[in-house]
């Protein structure tokens, strides 16, 4: 490839045009202070840098509406007597997807135009291409299993003049996903031989120093290649049930290619930067947790880690101590799904960290609030540090562990039961993600060795793998989404609630039953009413949650 001068073409870094001038040198009406060009550089990062949920999000739609929904924690403080959803938390996510999707798709034309504007361009910049086709169908996936039906190939169209989307089934939306998302991974190329070293530090992106690892450009590569065809796999047994013929092929092509091998390869981006005045971002989960202290760890959730609800001397698995906090008695207690239990029964919340109820750097332990139940361990479960997972291995393991169960491939499904059980132990227990380790010694918890959870923790009457073993994966895969309430509830809706024990949570008097979408934001009828009419009219007229999304049962 002909050598040239790299940093005139690709690290040129204008931000910002404060004042352009006509040749009879007339200021132009700009304001200095408003960006006007960005380049390629600022743009692909600064799309990364925003990869966590906003609080709104979390707050909203993870905790006030999704949770419930999963049983994913106690909620003694709401009556659940309208599960329609948020609309702030709805309305959060659709905008902040489509101006995701928006970026997204103007900077993959901003590459192309980079790509032919130099000689050797495309091969030069495929890499990155293909890193935003990844991470735009990661996020194109999360909506559409939200919603179903959206808007999608005219999405984003704008500076084409499609002002107003039309929807699109969700299958169409899937098989192209799926198609882009095997182009991309093939697309990556970590064979630089034939680079000038100014070309090599191309390849090398700012991006990677915002995702869990190290390594160089390869390793870094080798991450996104993975990280893509373990999305693709993902997806594809998502809609199995719906489309043997289309997902059956891709699931056997995904299981022979790369896909993570360890916890060195989970895919997470690191929410906390330190800044100027000292201090650091928060993990959303963790903002969304602390400011709606009502939701607590759950009973449904305890279950899974000991043998016995609220007896901590049944405790079999560790990552009970990171997900739950003693209680000032130094106990671990959790609270009941049911709210009109929690009320019958005279339970208490115990909610504030240390003694005036805010974040300090070192965190005493056992801590208490004003009553005897446990809250979210703040060091281990929602820290600081902890990371927004995009994909991790031990759900890979769970997903493999699931097709060879089913046979819908040929594997090992034991062997991968019980390394994603490891995996999720040891992810949970990362000193890596724990705020301020070194600080907070008291709430260190040993990691098992492989050889004592296969001992102490998978040879259990709740673990141990030859009965009902697609519940077990289920279950476990479960417990691994404990901070991805989203992944819990399209888990749910595909296999069906037979799986899960679900405690009983009422809405309006009645048990709540599982719905199968997010409704609609209102700026869809405000703003495109038309195509939002339409939609409704193949969905019976109305835009309600318990219409099922394609690829559910």
């Amino acid at each position: 490839m002909k050598k040239f001068r790299i940093y005139s073409i690709v690290l040129i870094v204008i931000l910002v045009m404060s004042v352009s001038c006509e040749k009879d040198f007339e200021e132009m009406n700009i304001n200095p202070s408003q960006p006007t060009e960005t380049t390629m550089n600022y743009q692909f990062t600064n799309i990364f840098r925003n990869s966590a949920d906003a609080g709104t999000e979390w707050y909203s739609l993870q905790l006030r509406t999704i949770i419930p929904w999963v049983r994913a924690a106690g909620l003694p403080n709401e009556v659940i007597d309208d599960v329609s959803g948020d609309p702030r938390g709805i309305d959060s996510y659709w905008s902040s997807f489509y101006g995701k999707l928006r970026d997204l798709d103007a900077l993959i034309v901003m590459i192309d135009d980079f790509s032919q504007s130099i000689e050797g361009g495309e091969k030069l910049f495929q890499n990155r291409k293909a890193m935003v086709m990844i991470y735009r169908a990661y996020w194109a996936f999360r909506t559409t299993d939200m919603f179903g039906d959206m808007p999608y190939f005219e999405a984003g169209k704008a500076p084409e003049g499609v002002f107003r989307a039309s929807y699109d089934s969700q299958e169409d939306i899937y098989k192209d996903l799926l198609a882009q998302l095997g182009q991309a991974v093939d697309m990556i190329d970590t064979d630089f031989s034939d680079f000038s070293n100014d070309e090599k530090k191309v390849q090398d992106y700012d991006i990677n120093k915002l995702y869990l690892g190290g390594g160089d450009a390869v390793e870094h590569l080798e991450k996104w290649r993975k990280f893509g065809n373990a999305i693709r796999l993902k997806q594809a047994l998502r809609m199995y049930e719906v489309d043997p013929g289309t997902a059956g092929p891709i699931i056997s092509e995904c299981l022979g290619k790369p896909l993570p091998e360890s916890n060195d390869d989970i895919f997470a981006y690191i929410p906390m930067r330190v800044q100027p005045d000292g201090s650091h971002y928060k993990n959303s989960a963790l903002w969304g947790i602390y400011y709606y202290p009502s939701t607590q760890p759950g009973q449904y959730a305890y279950s899974m880690f000991a043998e016995t609800p609220n007896d901590t001397s049944t405790i079999f698995d560790p990552r009970l101590y990171a997900y739950m906090a003693p209680t000032k008695d130094n106990d671990y207690i959790a609270i009941p799904e049911n709210q009109k239990k929690f009320s019958d029964e005279g339970w208490e919340l115990s909610y504030g960290m240390g003694t005036d109820g805010e974040w300090t750097q070192v965190i005493p332990k056992p801590y208490g609030g004003a009553g005897t139940t446990s809250e979210y361990n703040r060091i281990y479960f929602c820290g600081l540090h902890r990371p927004t997972f995009h994909i991790t291995y031990a759900e890979v393991c769970f997903i493999k562990a699931e097709i060879y169960e089913r046979g819908i491939a040929g594997g090992d499904a034991k062997t991968e039961y019980e390394n994603g059980v490891k995996a999720a132990i040891n992810e949970m227990l990362d000193p890596l993600y724990v705020q301020f380790y070194d600080q907070n010694t008291d709430w260190h918890i040993d990691i098992p060795s492989d050889t004592e959870i296969e001992n102490n923790v998978l040879t259990g009457t709740k673990m141990e793998y030859g009965t009902d073993n697609l519940k077990l994966i289920y279950k476990q895969r479960w417990a691994e989404y404990l901070q991805r309430p989203n992944e819990q509830w399209s888990l749910v809706r595909r296999v069906g609630v037979s799986y899960f024990d679900f405690p009983e949570v009422l809405s309006g008097g009645s048990p709540l039953s599982m719905p199968g979408r997010l409704t609609y934001p209102q700026s869809e009828l405000e703003y495109n009413s038309a195509n939002y009419s339409d939609q409704l009219s193949k969905m019976g007229g109305v835009d309600q949650i318990h219409y099922k999304v394609w690829w559910m049962k």
